[in-house]
């Protein structure tokens, strides 16, 4: 069969699967922990804006640093920035599990926790402004020119699939297994796609 045909004739670049796999685990990754997080947060609070202010501390720095996320991808190796990135990923779930289990124990005021959770966030928004960048950019050169629509294809399945996958898995985790056992299985999931990054 012509690789031109061929629906899958991107992903059978071992490289490129790889790349496809890790950004749809990350991007899942996110979204569960956002839905715990902006769950929990307003169940604590009971002010709707923490919602957006959630959302508001990712967007900022996320939005702000993706130019000079395409710079780095640029200057530098874009897999060692993507390493650089995970490897700052991993305890961030740990870190909210951290604060509301001190939360919960009375060791720290709401005020201390909405402010960890959201510098938590933020945190992500900026390792994401770094981590987006080098991908996509790395994407073009792992396949030839002639599936460059085959690959934008399933950048695009896996990126649709992981957002509409991502929250329905953090509600179902944070019903069956609770916020803080959730938080922790996102530390092995992220732990995983740092795994996935190094074959």
């Amino acid at each position: 069969m012509n690789a031109t045909q061929d629906a899958f004739a991107a992903l059978r670049y071992r490289d490129f699967s790889i790349v496809t796999l890790n950004q749809f685990c990350l991007t899942l990754a996110i979204l569960i922990q956002e839905i715990i997080v902006a769950y929990s947060l307003y169940k604590i609070t009971k002010d709707p804006l923490t919602l957006g202010l959630i959302g508001l501390a990712e967007a900022i720095p996320f939005i702000a640093l993706s130019l000079w996320g395409g710079y780095f991808a640029d200057r530098f190796n874009k897999q060692t920035i993507m390493k650089i990135c995970l490897f700052f990923a991993i305890p961030l779930p740990l870190v909210l599990w951290g604060l509301f289990h001190a939360y919960g124990l009375k060791h720290i005021e709401l005020s201390t926790l909405s402010w960890g959770v959201y510098a938590v966030i933020f945190g992500l928004g900026t390792i994401r402004g770094f981590y987006n960048p080098s991908a996509t950019s790395l994407k073009p050169f792992l396949i030839p020119r002639e599936l460059y629509a085959n690959g934008a294809t399933w950048t695009t399945i896996g990126w649709q699939s992981s957002v509409i996958i991502g929250p329905m898995l953090g509600g179902f985790m944070l019903a069956f297994l609770g916020r803080e056992t959730s938080l922790i299985s996102l530390i092995s999931l992220i732990s995983l796609i740092s795994l996935i990054s190094l074959i």
